[in-house]
């Protein structure tokens, strides 16, 4: 589970330094412009909860694997 969280924030980090900025170039097709917040949302505050407070919190329970239970909880 652990090892899911740190790739999906990964995953996450490479759509907002990879693909967020290819929509904001000025030959993006007309129909992807001001399409920004449709298409990404609130990914940076996605982003932000899961590498700044939900891995941590995974990552403390790696030796106690039935606490992961109150991070879900908690969050």
């Amino acid at each position: 589970m652990i090892q899911t969280e740190r790739d999906y924030v990964k995953s996450l980090q490479f759509i907002i330094e990879n693909y967020i900025p290819e929509i904001s170039r000025p030959d993006v097709p007309q129909t992807l412009r001001g399409k920004r917040s449709i298409i990404f949302g609130n990914i940076e505050k996605i982003y932000e909860f899961h590498s700044l407070s939900f891995l941590s919190e995974l990552e403390k329970c790696q030796t106690h694997p039935y606490a992961v239970c109150h991070a879900f909880l908690k969050h």
